[in-house]
């Protein structure tokens, strides 16, 4: 929550990740068991392997996503770019 210019790596399996009013950002997390929700951040860039994820009123963010399930996309997004899972191992 609230982190601003930061570069976080997470590198274990997680069950979930909530990311709430982050600016340019980079978040890795290449294990996320069930669900990601972004919310309200601005200027971010995820890779993420997930579930599920939803992403609700984001601001030029560009998300590289690797999910079972359509991301889900709630209130007012803006400039958000959703692309292919870009971490390997």
């Amino acid at each position: 929550i609230n982190c601003e210019e930061s570069f976080i790596y997470i590198d274990c399996p997680i069950n979930s990740i909530s990311l709430t009013n982050c600016l340019n950002c980079t978040i890795v997390a290449p294990a996320v068991k069930r669900t990601c929700t972004i919310d309200k951040c601005e200027k971010l860039v995820v890779s993420i392997a997930t579930n599920f994820i939803r992403i609700g009123s984001c601001v030029d963010s560009k998300i590289f996503v690797y999910s079972i399930k359509h991301p889900f996309l709630f209130g007012d997004n803006r400039g958000v770019v959703l692309a292919p899972f870009n971490v390997g191992f």
